[in-house]
């Protein structure tokens, strides 16, 4: 298990839905995204809508830290999905960075 923030979600699903592969690869994504993304709840507790393309939630939301369960090779593709995602701004650097370290701490440690 890790714990992410809404942002953190929110990033990763954005950059696994611009992945590109084989059958193989984008089966992987689809498991990742599967345990990343928003249940209805989820959505409903943090009031999570989408604005001209912009992901929005409350202030609870942007405070709000979420166990997410991946495996091992999850992990491993979701840290390589971000580390070649190409539309991260300089501004969010430190949560690219955080996330990037906490999908590689776990593709290395979980089994």
């Amino acid at each position: 298990m890790l714990e992410l923030s809404t942002w953190q979600r929110v990033g990763l699903i954005q950059a696994l839905g611009m992945s590109e592969g084989n059958v193989a690869t984008l089966r992987l994504a689809f498991r990742v995204l599967e345990a990343v993304e928003f249940t209805e709840e989820e959505q409903e507790e943090i009031e999570y809508r989408e604005d001209d393309g912009q992901a929005r939630w409350n202030e609870a939301g942007a405070k709000r830290l979420w166990e997410v369960g991946l495996g091992k090779k999850e992990a491993k593709f979701a840290a390589s999905v971000v580390d070649k995602f190409g539309g991260w701004k300089t501004k969010d650097a430190s949560k690219v960075f955080d996330l990037l370290e906490k999908l590689t701490r776990i593709g290395m440690t979980e089994e």
